[in-house]
């Protein structure tokens, strides 16, 4: 890997008890050693405003919401606010009706894993699209460079066909003299 940091992954999920959840069942996953991951932060809001704070600077954003229509609704929310903000976002479903004491790590360990894969095979779909953008720069430069120089050699036409003006007037001034 390069000297680049770890990819920052940060979770908001709907309230403490989810955060309990979610760091039990990471006590086991080692993201950083693997995938050059960490996990920074577990968010447990319902704001915006608090989500918007949390999450700025990440590459990764996990919304961890319940897979009922209030916890659909809620990621939607987030997810359309927070659009921009951050490199990628990413819903991650939260079993429906957990209660802390019985929710299994495994399975919220393996829906972490699987979002943070989501997150990066869609980042690899815009390769291609940052390869065509950077070619299409590119033309843009070149033809920048030439509408540049044809801009100087039409200057330099203009100055000469003006000096030829001056030296015409200046003639025809000595003529209407003479």
């Amino acid at each position: 890997m390069d000297n680049k940091g770890p990819v920052d992954v940060r979770i908001i999920v709907e309230g403490a008890s989810d955060v309990e959840s979610v760091s039990r069942a990471l006590q086991r996953v080692s993201l950083g050693a693997k995938y050059h991951i960490t996990i920074s932060s577990i968010v447990p809001t319902t704001s915006l405003e608090i989500a918007l704070r949390a999450v700025e600077g990440a590459d990764i954003v996990l919304i961890a919401t319940d897979v009922d229509q209030t916890g659909r609704e809620l990621a939607d929310k987030f997810r359309e606010a927070l659009r921009g903000h951050v490199g990628h976002i990413e819903r991650m479903k939260l079993p429906y009706g957990h209660d802390v004491e019985y929710l299994d790590p495994d399975l919220i360990r393996e829906e972490i894993e699987n979002a943070i894969i989501r997150a990066g095979l869609q980042t690899l779909t815009g390769i291609r699209s940052l390869s065509d953008m950077k070619e299409r720069l590119e033309e843009c430069r070149e033809k920048l460079d030439e509408t540049v120089a044809e801009n100087t050699a039409l200057r330099d036409e203009n100055t000469r066909l003006q000096g030829e003006v001056e030296a015409g007037n200046e003639r025809i001034e000595s003529l209407r003299g003479s």
